[in-house]
């Protein structure tokens, strides 16, 4: 069923001229809900970051554990180096800082502490509102995709609705997508975006009607930068009662089976897994490449070192491995 899932998702956009990641899916995303919801017969609560793969699934981030209040929940997200992106729906204070809603927090993988990202009041943004979607175009964080909960006023671009999106450059709002412009209905929110190859992904907060597609709020839709083409794309695969709010893809920019993440803080991330298997890929604190298949050029990737334990920055580490058992390939 659901490789038949795949095959008519691939047909139809095919058809309409989008190309999309099939794998933004549940067998391959990062995301928080609403509610406390249960997948694949594990609960998870709002204020935690879920990150699922085809064979295992687990807490990327527990808000609750890093130091978010129980009332808390977790709205926006990005991902990048070892570094997780967040935005909350409620105000919070985390030692002696305060974080309001229209900011965004970082946690560091590594060393377990929260910061600023950014301070929205810095740029304009009013206390009233929430930061609820957060995605960047790239690796070098200049540009930024957001979107808030309500109408609000920003410098440089005027009236926003909660179901627009904006461009935010260099520290500067520098234009807007209109919500109405992609017929997304004026009582809908967007509230969560990723971004991928000129494709922005978004999940609305309500059931909608867009071009004759009807999605409900843990549909994820495709916009084409390019056309400004919104297709539907299907359900994300997480508990039909809860609202998708916020999105993220573990991306595996070299293809060695390894998330950036894990490459980057060199910790695990749980639902990354030898392909077609449950075997855990573990990093070990290992810190490699990202854009490199083989780090330590001994030509075996860096996911495979992962699963046999070596060490993927020395090219020695492998080869007195296996000279040491026999390897069955």
């Amino acid at each position: 069923m659901k490789h038949l899932k795949v095959i008519c998702i691939y047909l139809l956009l095919a058809s309409s001229a989008i190309v999309v990641s099939s794998s933004l899916f549940s067998d391959n995303i990062r995301f928080s809900s609403d509610i406390t919801m249960q997948m694949r017969g594990v609960y998870y609560t709002d204020d935690d970051v879920v990150t699922v793969g085809e064979y295992a699934e687990g807490v990327l981030l527990d808000g609750q554990a890093v130091g978010l209040p129980h009332n808390v929940e977790i709205d926006a997200l990005l991902v990048y180096s070892n570094q997780i992106v967040f935005s909350t729906d409620i105000d919070f204070e985390n030692g002696a800082t305060l974080y309001a809603n229209e900011d965004l927090v970082v946690y560091d993988v590594n060393s377990g502490q929260l910061s600023m990202f950014s301070d929205g009041s810095t740029y304009g943004i009013k206390s009233a509102a929430n930061l609820d979607a957060i995605a960047a175009s790239g690796d070098v964080l200049e540009t930024f995709y957001l979107s808030f909960d309500i109408t609000i006023t920003l410098p440089g671009v005027g009236v926003v609705a909660d179901e627009d999106i904006i461009v935010f450059e260099n520290g500067t709002f520098v234009s807007v997508i209109k919500g109405s412009d992609l017929s997304i209905p004026a009582a809908a929110d967007i509230d969560a975006l990723y971004f991928d190859n000129n494709i922005l992904y978004f999940s609305l907060d309500i059931t909608a009607d867009i071009n004759g597609s009807i999605g409900d709020g843990n549909d994820l839709w495709a916009l084409d930068m390019g056309t400004s083409n919104v297709l539907l794309i299907g359900e994300s695969g997480i508990d039909a009662r809860a609202d998708l709010v916020s999105l993220d893809y573990p991306r595996d920019s070299d293809g060695d089976w390894l998330t950036d993440l894990e490459e980057y803080s060199g910790i695990d991330e749980v639902s990354s897994t030898m392909p077609g298997t449950a075997a855990p890929l573990l990093p070990r604190g290992y810190v490699t490449s990202s854009i490199l298949y083989d780090t330590d050029g001994d030509s075996v990737s860096d996911g495979l070192e992962a699963i046999y334990g070596t060490d993927p920055t020395d090219p020695l580490s492998f080869s007195e491995f296996s000279g040491a058992v026999i390897i069955i390939r």
